[in-house]
């Protein structure tokens, strides 16, 4: 799923669509969390197609993991956590937005 799914819209007086800013919230560490080791040449978007089956889920891992930026590397991360159940994350986002 497209993090894009999130972000609201609105029309503007000349009928142009207007995308609001997408707030993704931090996430606590849990206790049902998976804990992977990496190193600054593991890319995301390769972990989440064989996590997710997905790789363009790529930022469910950077948003879970409260990494900066766009990046699909998790430069100067030596751990992630991966959730247990995305719907976590869906579920924060859409409280926050």
């Amino acid at each position: 799923m497209s993090r894009t799914r999130f972000v609201n819209t609105k029309k503007r007086n000349d009928n142009k669509l207007h995308y609001q800013s997408l707030i993704i919230p931090n996430f606590e560490e849990r206790n049902d969390d998976i804990i992977i080791n990496v190193n600054d040449y593991t890319r995301l978007d390769v972990l989440a197609q064989e996590l997710f089956n997905d790789a363009k889920l790529w930022w469910i891992l950077s948003a879970y993991n409260n990494l900066e930026g766009d990046s699909l590397f998790p430069t100067g991360k030596t751990t992630l956590r991966i959730p247990f159940d995305v719907n976590i994350i869906y579920d924060k986002i859409k409280e926050v937005n």
